[in-house]
């Protein structure tokens, strides 16, 4: 069996080469906030606050498939959802 360390240092290498912009949509939660701060410190991802701007054209379209679903851009979780849908994250 092989040892998985020489695996993870891989993932850890790749993700500080390119950094991922990610959505925490549980900001503001201490544990959400102490991951946050700890992706930045070892340069693995780059935290996107879970709000959604109306003045970015990229996300018009993902915030109108949001509300036609009846989902609220406001909330959390659907903002997360939409910034990764219009390409200002990477992930949520």
């Amino acid at each position: 069996m092989a040892h998985p360390a020489p695996i993870v240092a891989g993932w850890y290498a790749r993700a500080a080469a390119d950094p991922a912009r990610v959505v925490l949509a549980d900001a503001g939660d201490p544990r959400a906030d102490e991951a946050a701060a700890r992706l930045v410190d070892e340069g693995l991802a780059v935290p996107v606050s879970p709000v959604v701007d109306p003045a970015d054209g990229r996300q018009g379209e993902a915030v109108a498939r949001a509300v036609e679903a009846g989902l609220d851009p406001a909330d959390p979780v659907v903002a997360a959802a939409v910034l990764v849908r219009s390409g200002v994250a990477d992930a949520a």
